[in-house]
């Protein structure tokens, strides 16, 4: 096992339910996490490419995740070095490490996981203008950084019959306004029309 379960809930005082949280944390985190580090690597923006690996090194230590944590740890002081090089080298490396720790949370968490990407059917059905009204509602929240009022909107959106397509962009955008990304929940839902 690459995840060492026992030194992570050691760091949560034994609470099953925090663990939990924080595996899926990590696990619904992992995408974007992952273009990042992509797209300053590509970029050569070394600083904020420290910055996330520093961010993704906590983390990973947080579930218990060693090999992962020593891999981003080295990528941080490389990149905060200027080493470009190496980290683009051994990137792959890191990415490998990553998804392997992504599956074993999957195993670990996997009901968890599927819980908080779960959204029940009200069976009615709604027009695009309410589908329409309801997102201004939740971009109006947004504006105001309340995203608990933007979260219900969007899970009273899901509550709805929706085509797949639109289903799909329901919870893109209530995966952004959970992890705190407004903007990106606005850039979503603006791009939701288009």
């Amino acid at each position: 096992m690459i995840i060492d379960t026992a030194r992570g809930m050691e760091l949560v005082g034994g609470d099953k339910d925090l663990y939990n949280e924080l595996l899926v944390g990590f696990y619904k985190a992992a995408e974007d996490k992952q273009a990042l580090f992509s797209w300053y690597l590509e970029a050569g923006d070394m600083p904020n490419y420290a910055i996330e690996v520093h961010a993704t090194k906590g983390l990973s230590a947080n579930i218990g995740a060693e090999e992962l944590r020593a891999k981003a740890y080295e990528h941080e002081m490389k990149s905060k070095a200027g080493d470009a090089a190496f980290c683009a080298a051994d990137f792959n490396n890191l990415i490998e490490l990553w998804d392997r720790v992504l599956a074993e949370i999957e195993e670990l968490a996997g009901d968890a996981i599927n819980a908080s990407m779960t959204f029940e059917s009200n069976g009615l059905s709604i027009s695009d203008d309410e589908l329409k009204a309801g997102l201004k509602r939740a971009y109006d929240a947004l504006e105001d950084y309340d995203d608990e009022v933007a979260s219900d909107e969007i899970k009273s959106l899901l509550a709805y019959d929706n085509s797949d397509e639109n289903k799909n962009k329901l919870v893109k955008i209530f995966e952004q306004i959970d992890d705190l990304e407004y903007k990106k929940a606005q850039s979503l839902i603006e791009s939701f029309w288009a």
